[in-house]
């Protein structure tokens, strides 16, 4: 998928090309002729390239997860990844087809993100204090519904249980710096 992007990165110069996706159901092939609840077994069972540390089991619950066309800002094209919704997290995996296989780029905390639908059809923003701003396009409308009703309640659920106020922890940080440059000396 290719997306215009005449005037810098404003969200009015974002005009998406080649708009033809399949509708997707739950029991619908999303990918390598898997459904959905295949995909997540498939997630917790095989290794994903490039990932490192905790169990996937250790992000809890899968709550979403589908194949989406992702674009930060300061890339030209849109990539095609598959995006998994936890708890507290969203996972972000690019899909390698020729191994038919998953490859790790990245794991958002929910807590501090902001989500903001956007006038591309199918699209939403998500942001956060510590992470670049994304677009996010979905194959359809009813999985962008998906995708907004899922997020906007972990979003808030993860800043209930964990907000974040890089304020406060910055000044913890350099405290406890200077703490231990005063150790040293």
């Amino acid at each position: 998928r290719t997306w215009s992007n005449s005037e810098g990165h404003s969200e009015a110069s974002l005009h998406p090309k080649d708009l033809a996706m399949p509708a997707e159901t739950e029991d619908t092939e999303v990918l390598w002729g898997k459904t959905r609840e295949e995909l997540v077994n498939l997630l917790i069972t095989q290794p994903i390239s490039g990932w490192e540390g905790m169990s996937i089991h250790s992000l809890g619950e899968i709550i979403w997860s589908s194949l989406v066309f992702l674009r930060s800002y300061y890339m030209e094209e849109m990539c095609e990844c598959y995006i998994v919704l936890s708890s507290f997290h969203l996972l972000i995996l690019s899909v390698d087809r020729t191994k038919k296989a998953f490859v790790y780029e990245g794991l958002l905390p929910l807590a501090g993100m902001h989500l903001r639908e956007t006038a591309i059809s199918h699209t939403f923003e998500i942001s956060g204090s510590m992470a670049e701003s994304r677009l996010i396009c979905c194959q359809n409308s009813a999985d962008f519904n998906m995708w907004i009703q899922h997020l906007q309640h972990q979003i808030r659920t993860a800043n209930a249980h964990c907000p974040v106020s890089p304020n406060n922890n910055i000044p913890f940080l350099v405290s406890q710096r200077r703490r231990d440059v005063k150790g040293m000396g």
